[in-house]
């Protein structure tokens, strides 16, 4: 992950490459961030896999982290993370994180809805992690099968 100190505003940010250009592991996950995520949380969930690719010696794990938002999303730290932008040609994930923070529940994200549906439909695990439900809510949809409300780790 390569890190650029930028100057913006007056204030010192950060900007971090979090693009994963990795092939697919026994596990794929997709990470999705919404605006204003905690970068904390996105770095010690993929932390936590690349850990265990390390003691397992061998690549157990795969991610992508990705936005409906834009390539550039900006966290609730300041930090820009830059990421894959999201559309319908991702690949199958076994697990995708919806990961939000404050100011999640503003969003309004009709086509990260619309392929939360469809991953569902195909048999993906769906979590939200700390405020990731937002956008699914916001949009006045109730229900969607598979989505997991608890917090949660990768494994």
């Amino acid at each position: 992950m390569a890190k650029i100190r930028t100057f913006a505003r007056g204030c010192l940010t950060m900007q971090i490459d979090v693009q994963a250009h990795m092939p697919r592991a026994q596990v794929h996950a997709i990470f999705v961030v919404v605006p204003r995520v905690n970068m904390a949380t996105l770095i010690t969930m993929i932390e936590t896999m690349r850990v265990a690719i390390y003691l397992a010696l061998r690549p157990v794990f795969s991610w992508e982290v990705v936005s409906f938002d834009g390539a550039k999303v900006t966290a609730s730290n300041a930090m820009v993370a830059t990421v894959t932008l999201a559309n319908d040609g991702l690949p199958p994930a076994d697990r995708v994180f919806v990961l939000g923070s404050w100011g999640a529940e503003h969003c309004r994200a009709r086509a990260l809805v619309a392929w939360l549906r469809l991953r569902a439909r195909a048999g993906a695990r769906i979590w939200r992690v700390e405020l990731g439900s937002s956008p699914y809510l916001n949009s006045g949809m109730t229900s969607l099968q598979n989505i997991r409300s608890e917090r949660c780790c990768a494994a």
